[in-house]
């Protein structure tokens, strides 16, 4: 805070002007996407960094899905650019988005529930001996070792199926942790969570953003924008309408959060999720 108790000047998207701004791990620049007779994505703008939890909120239909499948290497945008760390670059497909440490925890999780924790965790990299069998016992010891980074207590050997939903997602998240993702995408990540699972999951993400991971958030709570995220990005009809600071950033106070999210999603009841505002 600059002498006098003022507040610094903000740029639209937050930054403080007379401060140089961190380069962005990863960044939409005018990407566009269409479908036959929608245009999903109209010269959409996004910078996603580390060490933070960014919120992408709007409507269904606004766009939001095909931002997730253009990062995750889903798809392609049909124009605009893709930086990472300030470099073009093309996600050409999803092991291309793994390779460049993105990892995706869609809504469907992508588990086997046939298969135990530790398998699931390392599928598709298993770790195998010097005679290229798989080393079971390294498969459940690193398996414990990320679940014990994470603080979550899952034995690796348990039937994934048999977990509850929390559980297995935070199983997607280990997966995500071990193979070293720096950039992680949720898909709407609380919609069939309890309170307490929700609360826990939100634990085990400041600790990753902490650790310098960048987050996208995308969900429709408005509940959730105060409660763990640092920026919010809100879309409608494929464009973006605006975009806010958050939590910890001594820009927006909680009420100038509440009165941005509504006037940008105006059909959504904000009293239903703030009653009396609190």
């Amino acid at each position: 805070m600059p002498p006098g108790g003022e507040t610094p000047p903000y740029g639209p998207s937050g930054e403080n002007k007379a401060m140089t701004a961190p380069i962005p791990l990863w960044e939409f620049v005018d990407v566009s996407k269409a479908y036959p007779g929608v245009l999903a994505n109209d010269r959409v703008c996004i910078k996603l960094l580390a060490g933070s939890i960014h919120g992408l909120l709007g409507e269904n239909g606004c766009g939001k899905s095909t931002l997730i499948k253009t990062l995750s290497g889903v798809q392609q945008p049909d124009s605009g650019q893709i930086l990472f760390n300030g470099q073009p670059v093309v996600i050409s497909d999803p092991q291309a988005a793994r390779q460049l440490g993105i990892a995706t925890v869609f809504q469907e999780f992508s588990i086997v529930p046939t298969l135990s924790v530790g398998e699931n965790i390392f599928l598709g990299n298993m770790p195998r001996s010097r005679f290229g069998v798989i080393d079971w016992k390294k498969v459940h010891a690193d398996a414990a070792a990320v679940l014990a980074e994470l603080e979550v207590d899952i034995p690796t050997e348990a039937i994934t199926g048999s977990l509850s939903v929390g559980e297995q997602q935070l199983v997607e998240i280990a997966k995500a942790v071990a193979m070293d993702a720096r950039m992680i995408i949720l898909d709407e990540p609380t919609a069939a969570l309890g309170e307490d699972e929700i609360e826990r999951l939100h634990g085990l993400l400041r600790k990753m953003r902490d650790r310098g991971v960048a987050i996208l958030y995308v969900s429709h709570r408005l509940d959730e924008v105060e409660r763990i995220v640092d920026e919010v990005t809100i879309l409608r009809n494929g464009r973006l309408v605006e975009e806010l600071m958050v939590a910890g950033r001594e820009v927006l106070r909680r009420d100038q959060v509440m009165d941005g999210v509504a006037e940008m999603l105006a059909d959504v009841q904000v009293e239903a999720t703030f009653p009396d505002g609190t």
